[in-house]
């Protein structure tokens, strides 16, 4: 998995969002890429808060719903987020991330299959462009947003849409047990 991402890192241009990235490996190539003009590594800085994370240098708190806010709309040419870092926050990140990223998102980690799946389904409202590698236990998704369309209201409409299913599953889960 580090291999496939320090190739993704020698062939970034532009600005670089950088979520949950531990490698040493990998950070020393982002910070010997020249043609990464802007780049925010994002980490989490405490256990118990998983929902902040801090710039890597700057200690500046920033919350993973509320990424448009602060990287603004369209700005950021390319995002790498390990998957754990964002899997609480999955229904918030899906619509911030093609909010703020102009070119390519690329999700790695491990994934179950029904994470796999649900993660495509979603994408796919905005894009048809998304690869999937497998690489033995891991998997690297890349997502192509430079064509992803945002409507006000049909973000909002998804929004409902999933926190429906996911109070369903909740429910579904209480009556079951």
């Amino acid at each position: 998995m580090d291999k496939e991402l320090i190739k993704i890192v020698d062939n970034l241009k532009g600005s670089l969002l950088g979520i949950g990235l531990e490698n040493e490996k990998i950070i020393d190539k982002i910070n010997n890429n020249d043609k990464i003009l802007t780049c925010f590594l994002l980490e989490n800085n405490k256990a118990k808060k998983t929902s902040k994370l801090s710039f890597a240098g700057h200690r500046k708190k920033v919350n993973i719903k509320k990424l448009k806010k602060v990287f603004g709309k369209k700005r950021l040419n390319t995002v790498i987020c390990n998957f754990e870092y964002a899997k609480k926050f999955m229904r918030h990140f899906i619509l911030q991330s093609t909010l703020i990223t102009k070119d390519n998102l690329y999700l790695y980690g491990k994934f179950t299959e029904e994470e796999l799946e649900i993660i495509q389904t979603k994408y796919q409202r905005y894009t048809n462009d998304i690869i999937v590698k497998k690489i033995n236990d891991d998997c690297l998704i890349k997502i192509n947003l430079s064509k992803a369309k945002n409507k006000f209201w049909r973000d909002k409409i998804y929004y409902f849409q999933d926190l429906g299913e996911r109070i369903i599953d909740i429910l579904t889960n209480l009556l079951i047990n």
